[in-house]
């Protein structure tokens, strides 16, 4: 987590309505360093971890074995044996699935009766780098905020998450201007990739198309805007093609540019929860919205949660998993409803009164944030 720049970028989010009027955001203040902003424990703020390089840090000294495909498992008295496409096997006293929620392969086995809850919302993302004039335009709008949300009226969203890091750019035009590294994020209903012709087909693996797709839903349901033409602007940098030289690519990792469904693991479709040797983590339990932010940060915890657990392995005494997956389910219960209750609120196409309602709704919230801040930095200023 890189520190912030001072007086060029803030640690927060801001969300405006489809031509950029704020309907909220948070206050926020300098801090010196990541250490700091991580003591705050009141009040809302956000930062941006990449994720490239915390892999890279778990995966140092872990002889991972890449291609394996496990297929099942049988559980044992003495452990478990667990079974790949290749035919081969291994013999483990915990098998821990963290397989999310496509592969689903030990999950499903493990927990047939859990139930995945389709939103009918489709996001497509991308990481991009921004040249700064482009960049300029957005914090005209924005703010130097880290987190940019905007909301339509058609049940569509576009987020945007950047540093205002110079990167490396391998190809900069004949400016030579700066490029920053940012992640977009353009959400929609489902039922709109349904509305295709002849002449309009979009393949999941043409990058291109997915991208025009996506242009085309903006200038549909987006009026006619300064926001609206900057996010098709945005959008123009996607990469059209897989990029085959990762070297010149700005970033380490590329994630296809696909549409995806937006998904959870609905945590009340589990009557009970029995405890054995083999044990869920991440999204392979609680796959849930990405609208709040909590997937990962759960992940992380179930991860601490259960290394200290397993310190109280025995053979033949296996309560620990039990004690993890109670605090887990707690846990993580009410952050899958949280954020499928906000997914659904900020998701849903409204007319002009439901838009009135929407921003006034959001505007007030803002007010009463902005209040609490002003109160609590009086009484906690020191």
């Amino acid at each position: 987590m890189p520190n912030l720049v001072p007086d060029v970028e803030t640690h927060g989010i801001i969300i405006t309505d489809q031509v950029g009027n704020v309907l909220l955001a948070p206050p926020t203040k300098p801090f010196k360093n990541v250490y700091e902003l991580a003591k705050i424990s009141r009040g809302l703020s956000s930062m941006i971890t990449y994720r490239d390089r915390l892999r890279d840090v778990l995966l140092e000294g872990v002889p991972v074995k890449w291609n394996k495909k496990c297929i099942k498992y049988v559980e044992t008295q003495e452990g478990i044996w667990v079974f790949f496409e290749d035919g081969t096997q291994e013999f483990c006293n915990i098998l821990v699935c963290a397989d999310g929620l496509i592969l689903q392969v030990i999950r499903k086995q493990k927990l047939p009766e859990l139930q995945i809850v389709n939103y009918g919302i489709t996001h497509v993302g991308a990481d991009i780098s921004i040249p700064k004039h482009l960049m300029d335009k957005a914090n005209k709008i924005h703010g130097n905020v880290l987190a940019r949300k905007t909301l339509g009226t058609k049940g569509d969203s576009t987020f945007m998450m950047t540093r205002l890091i110079p990167i490396k750019q391998e190809q900069n035009d004949e400016k030579n201007e700066p490029h920053y590294r940012a992640t977009l994020v353009y959400s929609y209903p489902s039922e709109l990739d349904n509305v295709e012709s002849e002449k309009v087909k979009v393949d999941d693996n043409d990058p291109s198309s997915v991208i025009e797709h996506v242009k085309r839903l903006i200038r549909t349901l987006r009026p006619d805007c300064t926001l609206t033409n900057l996010l098709l602007e945005l959008w123009d940098l996607a990469p059209k093609t897989i990029p085959n030289d990762p070297i010149k690519f700005p970033f380490k990792t590329y994630n296809p540019i696909q549409r995806r469904m937006m998904r959870d693991i609905d945590p009340m479709s589990i009557k009970s929860w029995s405890s054995s040797r083999v044990v869920l983590l991440g999204d392979a339990a609680h796959s849930m919205s990405p609208i709040l932010g909590l997937g990962a940060n759960n992940a992380i915890q179930d991860a601490d949660k259960l290394s200290q657990a397993l310190l109280k392995y025995s053979d033949d005494n296996i309560s620990f998993i039990e004690e993890y997956e109670k605090e887990m389910l707690k846990r993580t219960s009410a952050d899958v409803l949280k954020s499928r209750n906000v997914t659904f609120m900020t998701s849903t196409p409204l007319g002009p009164f439901g838009v009135i309602i929407r921003d006034n709704i959001l505007k007030v919230i803002n007010v009463m944030i902005n209040f609490y801040s002003f109160a609590d930095n009086l009484i906690f200023k020191n």
